[in-house]
């Protein structure tokens, strides 16, 4: 446990490699650790994409 959060090596790479997502509480301690904006975390990440709706189709 570091800095409060059970995040282990292996929760870790699983959310590297896309198989689980983080929890907001981890990206703090992750952000204290690597000492780095919350914005570095998301480099690259385009801010919009086209969203899907899950539920049932509207009557029309």
């Amino acid at each position: 446990m570091l800095l409060g959060s059970p995040l282990s090596c292996d929760g870790y790479a699983n959310i590297e490699t896309g198989s689980a997502n983080i929890f907001d509480s981890d990206l703090v301690a992750l952000k204290q650790i690597f000492d780095v904006d919350f914005d570095e975390f998301f480099e690259g990440i385009p801010t919009s994409r086209k969203l899907q709706h899950r539920g049932r189709k509207k009557e029309e």
